[in-house]
């Protein structure tokens, strides 16, 4: 047979361990790692290097401790124009964006810091899902109307982190709630008077609160009217109603503020005043309890909320208190964390379940569609959402999908950049990128900034060591940190029979790093990916000299490894056909 001059590809379609090694799909591959289809030079589909992060702001927040919450908040500060300033927390401590950099935020309140932390704004003010409880009993007493103490706790000063600013008492007996003017070892004093009574089942805990930046000040959330949801990790708004769930005492429930006034959760409302707040259980004409805990919840649509559940997915149409209604979509795929979704500006909401990604498309009745199964069958299956916080945002920039799995632990978690393409009738096709990062850089907070105006990544990743950072595509390392990539194209076969790669040279970005190629061979494809290297060499800038490895086998495979901020233009290789392949 005569020498053949193939043309390799970049693998645009991705990641793919679905099908045999003998047949890898066009277009993608068995194994790579911090690339991308888009290069860093000119955004040209024609693959490379991802971008590197760096600081945002060069401030480190919370004297290094993981950031637990990221936001932005929109307001009209007196006498200037519209602003949108960013929000932060770590090691309990709030912070706001000040001329380019971070400045905490005055006060008593401190925010959870061993946990994400969600938010959502309304009307220029955030409203933050404070949570964890400190201390409860079934041994509690009330005297003297304000007095407060438990057998239980003998000292109430050693509770760690009880103070009388951030935590309130719930008295669940007697269905009331407390503020706490002070804290001492004997007692705690109630700012809200109650009944005196012993014998009481009660808990301590964080009480949400509020940021106004037209005060710059972090308040405790108290309602106007009813009682407001306690120990809810998960907040949204949807319809002009700030939305709760995942209390540990009501764990399948809802809770949904008054339309136009978040602090009305007076549930007791005739059913004939629509903008009344609603519960699924306490309401009048509730639909009652979940089948299972509540794990997310978040709009997929002006008409429509989408409730996940640790193994079901229900859907809100309309206003829960006007004629709305309460749908399961699925009785067996969930959604495994407050923020293991997003939402691409055409309208898809792509979400990880235990069962992989799954996306949804626009509207309010379409069955959620599996994503990651087709293509990488494993690797994002059964994760434990108690050892790793789930994290996704959608990059306007990079156009495509952030996926963090952060071990909650110091180790390496796995993440992913996913470049997706939707499909009619409601799919959509994804190609995965693995990428990994410096352990410490790792997001235990991760926010889609909007409003970005710059070349910047408009996701901000809050790292473990109370930095937080951004792709940026003139980035060649992780703030200082190597970036080391590496796409495998191959398998490659001689239909059956022995061959010889003879040739290969390739092409780069003309700004392109260096980059060693490696050829391997074997007699089977899966041999080929796992060989050694049967000959290497280094490619620079623009067109590089042929290179003669002249490697013999039944199947070949080309190896990229860089440390360097790359583009690939194009590959090309000469083969030969010899005979048959022999044992």
């Amino acid at each position: 047979m005569p020498a053949k001059l193939l043309e390799l590809h970049f693998p645009l379609g991705g990641l793919n361990k679905a099908a045999s090694f003998q047949k890898q799909p066009p277009y993608t591959s068995p194994s790579l790692n911090n690339v991308r289809p888009t290069d860093t030079f000119l955004g040209r589909n024609r693959g490379g290097s991802r971008p590197g992060i760096t600081k945002t702001f060069a401030a480190e927040l919370g004297s290094g401790n993981p950031v637990r919450l990221l936001a932005t908040v929109t307001y009209v500060p007196t006498g200037l124009s519209l602003t949108t300033i960013g929000l932060a927390s770590a090691n309990g401590t709030f912070y706001k964006e000040s001329s380019g950099n971070w400045a905490s935020i005055g006060g008593n309140l401190k925010l959870y810091a061993s946990g994400l932390v969600r938010s959502a704004e309304r009307a220029q003010k955030v409203y933050i899902a404070d949570y964890t409880t400190v201390a409860e009993g079934t041994d509690g007493a009330i005297t003297g109307t304000t007095t407060f103490d438990s057998a239980t706790y003998a000292d109430w000063t050693a509770v760690s982190g009880l103070n009388q600013y951030d935590f309130i008492l719930d008295n669940i007996t007697a269905a009331t709630r407390h503020r706490i003017t002070t804290v001492a070892a004997g007692s705690l004093t109630l700012t809200d008077a109650g009944s005196n009574a012993t014998g009481l089942t009660f808990r301590i805990l964080r009480g949400p609160k509020i940021y106004d930046p037209a005060t710059n000040a972090l308040t405790l959330l108290w309602p106007t009217a009813g009682s407001h949801p306690l120990g809810c990790p998960i907040i949204w708004r949807f319809r002009d109603r700030i939305c709760w769930a995942g209390d540990p005492l009501s764990p399948n429930n809802v809770f949904f503020s008054a339309v136009g006034a978040p602090l009305d959760y007076d549930y007791s409302v005739a059913a004939s005043t629509f903008t009344r707040a609603f519960s699924f259980v306490a309401s009048v004409g509730g639909s009652g309890n979940l089948g299972d805990p509540v794990t997310a919840g978040f709009n997929h649509s002006d008409g429509c909320c989408l409730i996940g559940c640790t193994s079901s997915l229900h859907i809100v149409k309309g206003d829960p208190a006007r004629n709305g209604s309460v749908q399961e979509l699925s009785s067996e795929i969930g959604i495994l964390g407050p923020a293991a979704w997003c939402r691409t500006p055409a309208g898809y909401t792509f979400f990880m379940s235990k069962d992989g990604l799954y996306v949804m498309a626009p509207g309010c009745g379409s069955t959620p569609m599996a994503v990651s199964r087709p293509t990488i069958p494993n690797d994002l299956l059964a994760i434990d959402p108690t050892a790793y916080t789930v994290q996704m945002a959608y990059d306007i920039v990079d156009q495509g999908i952030h996926l963090f799995v952060t071990n909650v632990s110091a180790s390496a978690g796995t993440h992913y950049f996913i470049a997706v393409e939707t499909e009619s009738g409601g799919g959509a096709r994804a190609a995965f990128y693995p990428c990994t990062y410096p352990t410490s850089f790792e997001p235990t907070a991760l926010f889609q900034r909007r409003d970005s105006s710059t070349g910047l990544s408009s996701v901000w990743l809050g790292g473990r060591d109370g930095y937080v950072r951004n792709h940026s595509d003139s980035q060649t390392t992780d703030d200082g940190t190597a970036i080391t990539s590496v796409v495998m194209m191959g398998a490659m076969g001689f239909g059956g029979f022995d061959g010889l790669a003879k040739e290969v040279v390739g092409t780069l970005a003309a700004s392109s790093g260096s980059v060693t190629w490696s050829l391997h061979v074997g007699n089977t494809p899966e041999a080929a990916v796992a060989a050694s290297a049967f000959a290497s060499g280094t490619w620079a800038a623009g067109l590089n000299a042929v290179a003669r490895p002249r490697g013999r086998g039944g199947y070949w495979c080309l190896k990229l490894t860089s440390t360097a901020r790359w583009g690939l233009e194009r590959i090309e290789a000469t083969i030969e056909r010899l005979g048959r392949l022999r044992v």
